[in-house]
């Protein structure tokens, strides 16, 4: 009876080490699993963030715009004309903001400067351009076009926004 049982034990000395190694094997394909899911969550939060930032700051260039438009002298400037049929022509606003402002006649930056250095800073300043619209009776209309960027040069959030001022 002592032989048979040793006997028995000798055979599954190895299906101990079997079910061991496989599970290692199983726990390695969690971590990496793991690993790979927590490296995506953090560059989706980075690009969130990096989205925001970008909407936040041409959501200041909009609010300078605003100030500078409550200005019977700063509205008294020569804006180019509004044509609707370049509102959303890319190629248009690509040379306003891209080819030195042309076919724009003036690129505006917000007067308080957003920082450019450190955490939470943009890549570059925001930037807007106004156009005149032909007037709805005594009320002047004008429409803003802002570009920010984020942290990075990639992220880009283009906002338009439309100002009525009676003198």
């Amino acid at each position: 009876m002592n032989a048979r049982t040793h006997g028995r034990a000798h055979h599954e000395r190895g299906a101990s080490l079997l079910v061991a190694l496989i599970f290692l094997v199983v726990m390695a394909m969690l971590s990496v699993t793991l690993a790979n899911v927590t490296t995506l969550e953090e560059r989706m939060a980075s690009n969130t963030r990096d989205r925001n930032l970008a909407l936040q700051a041409a959501e200041a260039a909009l609010r300078d715009a605003e100030v500078r438009l409550a200005s019977p002298a700063f509205r008294a400037t020569a804006f180019p004309a509004f044509n609707g049929a370049r509102a959303n022509d890319a190629a248009y606003w690509e040379g306003c903001f891209f080819a030195g402002g042309v076919p724009c006649n003036v690129i505006y930056t917000p007067t308080q400067l957003l920082p450019t250095l450190g955490p939470g800073a943009v890549f570059a300043q925001p930037r807007y351009i106004v156009e005149r619209k032909p007037n709805v009776g005594a009320t002047e209309i004008y429409r803003v076009t802002a570009r920010g960027l984020g942290g990075t040069a990639d992220t880009i959030v283009v906002l338009q926004a439309e100002f009525g001022y009676t003198p």
